[in-house]
């Protein structure tokens, strides 16, 4: 992977996971991408326009499309400042080792077949699930076939999201920094 190739994934990587506001064009220059003829570079969205990504993809049809998460998981700047660095260096190398009180997921399947996967919010009727976008969704009762816990976390883990060591080691130093 080329030197700029590597430093936009890595900061991709931040923003996806929250740590850092997108603002692409103080990150990478646009002009220092080289694309294949017919193809650009543009900036497409920014701070505060875009807020918290974390998911992006692009659908048969090469549409983009990215999901923001709005109070999905825990403060992870707290978390760092409140814990020793190697408690967060595993947070990060695996997230489902110690999963945070009241961030646990679940899996909930529909009679229809669809499955949900998040964080219940509440187990009455309807069940409440928040999902990864922040998306909340109401199920009735009636509907649920099965729910149960999801028994890994919801948060990516370091090489999910493509960060090598240094990487990690940067987004530690940047969270202990805070």
């Amino acid at each position: 992977m080329k030197p700029i190739a590597t430093t936009l994934a890595s900061a991709l990587a931040l923003c996806l996971s929250g740590l850092l506001p997108l603002h692409a064009a103080d990150l990478v220059p646009l002009n220092l991408f080289t694309v294949p003829e017919g193809l650009e570079v543009k900036l497409w969205a920014a701070a505060p326009l875009l807020h918290n990504p974390t998911s992006i993809d692009t659908d048969k049809d090469g549409r983009l499309w990215v999901t923001e998460g709005v109070d999905y998981g825990p403060d992870i700047t707290a978390y760092a400042r409140m814990q020793p660095s190697e408690v967060v260096l595993r947070a990060m190398i695996e997230p489902s080792a110690d999963i945070a009180h009241g961030f646990e997921g679940s899996a909930t399947v529909t009679k229809d077949g669809k499955h949900i996967h998040g964080m219940t919010l509440s187990s009455g009727d309807p069940l409440i699930i928040r999902s990864q976008g922040g998306m909340t969704q109401m199920v009735p009762a009636a509907q649920i076939q099965s729910t149960k816990p999801l028994g890994r976390s919801l948060m990516l883990s370091a090489e999910q999201l493509g960060l090598g060591a240094q990487e990690i080691a940067d987004v530690l130093a940047y969270l202990k920094s805070l």
